[in-house]
């Protein structure tokens, strides 16, 4: 029901501990794959994850969002995107999930509840919203 994204981009060295906490969910996920963008000299090869998930490599930069456009591949309906320092603790998917159940949303590791719609030509996307969840 639940594909993971991981995204690797010069701190490839949180991999293996997000894999691990994506092991260790409540509610694990039926799909993990990794977007790896511009890893020059940083090579998943070191973390062994890529002969766990598959792998996708991409020699350019091409920005934060490429990583979300690469979640077309997901397989199942539900899609969380983690941030290549963002370890989940074991309830992330449930919380997740239950969270979808009762209002769905687009969920973050910060949440935002955005008070007025902005409209497109609006330059800023962090405007008239309260602010949950993490620490500031």
């Amino acid at each position: 029901m639940i594909t993971v994204i991981l995204n690797g981009y010069k701190r490839g060295d949180h991999l293996n501990e997000q894999l691990e906490a994506l092991r260790n969910q409540t509610l694990p996920p039926d799909e993990i794959l990794v977007w790896y963008n511009n890893p020059g000299d940083n090579d998943l090869i070191n973390y062994d994850i890529g002969t766990e998930v598959p792998v996708a490599y991409c020699n350019y930069n091409f920005g934060v969002w490429a990583r979300f456009y690469f979640a077309m591949n997901a397989k199942n309906p539900y899609v969380c995107v983690f941030d290549d320092d963002t370890i989940p603790g074991k309830k992330w998917l449930e919380n997740c999930m239950n969270t979808m159940n009762e209002k769905e949303g687009l969920l973050g590791t910060v949440g935002l509840l955005y008070l007025n719609p902005l409209p497109p030509e609006h330059s800023s996307y962090y405007e008239h919203y309260l602010r949950f969840g993490w620490p500031e």
